[in-house]
């Protein structure tokens, strides 16, 4: 009898290798780089994987599982949504409400996965392997590392790959390489995404107070006076009715006296977590990090006496301790108080109104809103939807671009009804609301879904936000509120602005000065 021939480790690393690759080489839309810059990362991960095989077979078939699953999931939202694995976008999922995030999930992805992994993964299982020894699967290491390596070398020369320093590739190759070739991107930029929330998660207790060295006063007349300041989530100014887009989207706002609206706004950046900073804090764009590297202007506002409170619909909790606040009202909150499972924004106003309703002095109030952040059919009610034929599946490659454009315009509406209702809760009240959003986002134009591109190569879509501010005619009839109103009359509603402005217009508009450059006043629309 023919003794069966039985497949090695060594084999099985191989099939796995070679799978990824067509497989990368038939999602990439540039199949040249995948040829040219992910054979030389594939290369490298047939190491990798051989080094596993010393585990033994069982840690071996854990990590292939993982790795198929992951580079699956990772070429489902690049073939269909040009969305590449970056740092950025696996650290906003790290930091993010998981319910957001989560929100990603759709039949088709998991359709996806079990035709591209799954079945796979059961094929191998099945494969009859040979137990090797430890000492055979070392020297097939060697043998696999030095042809590999060679390899490689030969592809650095060919393809004139720089080494500036010592031992570090300072070439964009690098990236492009990296990218072109899943799971290594997610390994790789998970492990940056990790360092850098290590980084998030300590930074908070170094962030310097400014108040230690910059005074700040109060103009006498601002006194029972109510700020809110409204995050908005995923907003693209470009379609704001306001903003002169082709369908009226923001009804409201435009019929609302006292709205100063800024239709030519830059975000700082393409995620939540990254833009925060620049919002709430002098650091600007040039120079912004993750965590404040300073106070921001609701303790600034705190320590001129005014209550901070915040009602929010997302977690955040870093953030809002960073804002040292009197009351918070969190998502789950919210949730236990509601009969309604569903979260909508409309769910902050009874909380507003509850705070203005007999307010004797200052406070600033913050609503984090959900706003049209992805899924958007869940951003509304169906009998609040304006925009029909709209897209409800939790997967976009289902709807036709009319019905995408749609449901999100429908967020749009709802964030003009929205903020109509929150300068409802504040007439008869001495009252400023502030309005921005912390990024934009791409609707299939060439191609790109969503946000949290890198902000060097994101697309325009994805910075463009909107930003207004309202003024209670209470508040205007004051010295103050009088003098803001003139100011930001002559500004020009196409200037340029952007997230850099935050920090110091909103202390001026509301009288705050500063004894030394606690304010920057070239970056302040209320400056005299």
């Amino acid at each position: 009898m023919v003794k069966e021939k039985l497949m090695t480790l060594h084999g099985v690393n191989i099939i796995i290798v070679v799978f990824l690759y067509i497989f990368n080489f038939i999602v990439n839309y540039n199949v040249i780089d995948t040829y040219f810059y992910g054979t030389w990362v594939a290369l490298l991960f047939l190491i990798l994987i051989s080094v596993i095989t010393l585990f033994g077979r069982v840690f071996h078939a854990i990590f292939s599982i993982l790795i198929l699953i992951s580079a699956s999931s990772a070429l489902y939202f690049k073939f269909f949504y040009k969305i590449g694995l970056t740092e950025e976008i696996i650290f906003s999922g790290i930091v993010n409400d998981v319910m957001l995030t989560s929100e990603l999930m759709s039949i088709n992805l998991v359709a996806w996965v079990f035709c591209t992994a799954i079945i796979p993964i059961v094929i191998l299982i099945r494969l009859k392997v040979e137990k090797t020894s430890i000492i055979h699967r070392v020297k097939t290491l060697i043998v696999t590392a030095i042809i590999a390596i060679t390899w490689v070398a030969i592809i650095f020369s060919n393809q004139k790959f720089s080494f500036k320093d010592p031992g570090t590739i300072r070439d964009p190759k690098l990236t492009l390489s990296i990218h072109s070739f899943s799971p290594v991107d997610l390994i790789y930029f998970t492990k940056l995404a990790f360092t850098s929330y290590k980084k998030y998660t300590s930074s908070w207790s170094d962030v310097e107070n400014i108040l230690e060295k910059e005074q700040f006063s109060l103009a006498v007349d601002v006194e029972a006076t109510t700020v809110v300041f409204i995050l908005g989530e995923t907003a693209r100014a470009d379609r704001w009715g306001i903003n002169n887009y082709k369908l009226n989207t923001t009804p409201r706002l435009a019929e609302t006296p006292n709205v100063f609206n800024f239709s030519n706004v830059k975000s700082c950046d393409t995620i939540t977590v990254r833009s925060l900073a620049c919002i709430f804090s002098r650091m600007t764009k040039k120079e912004h990090e993750v965590v404040p590297r300073e106070t921001s202007f609701i303790e600034i506002f705190k320590s001129l006496g005014f209550s901070v409170k915040i009602f929010t619909l997302q977690n955040a909790q870093k953030l809002y301790h960073y804002f040292n606040y009197d009351q918070l009202v969190t998502l789950s909150s919210i949730l236990k108080s509601s009969k309604n499972k569903e979260v909508f924004d409309k769910q902050l106003i009874p909380y507003l109104g509850e705070a203005v309703e007999s307010v004797k002095e200052n406070q600033i109030i913050l609503l984090h809103t959900l706003g049209s952040h992805y899924a958007y059919h869940d951003r509304f009610a169906k009998e609040d939807a304006k925009f029909e034929p709209y897209c409800n599946s939790a997967d976009l490659m289902n709807c036709t671009e009319k019905e995408i454009s749609n449901a999100y315009d429908n967020t749009i509406y709802i964030t003009d009804q929205f903020i109509a209702q929150v300068i409802e809760q504040l007439k008869g009240k001495k009252a400023v609301v502030f309005y921005t959003s912390d990024h934009g986002e791409s609707l299939g134009e060439n191609g790109h879904y969503f946000h949290g591109a890198s902000p060097k190569t994101a697309p325009k879509e994805q910075f463009h936000v909107p930003m207004l501010a309202w003024l209670s005619p209470e508040f205007i009839a004051t010295k103050t509120g009088n003098k803001v109103y003139k100011k930001l009359s002559m500004i020009g509603k196409d200037q340029e602005i952007s997230h850099d402005n935050i920090f110091h217009t909103v202390l001026g508009c509301l009288g705050v000065s500063a004894d030394k450059n606690g304010i920057n006043e070239k970056l302040n629309l209320c400056a005299d």
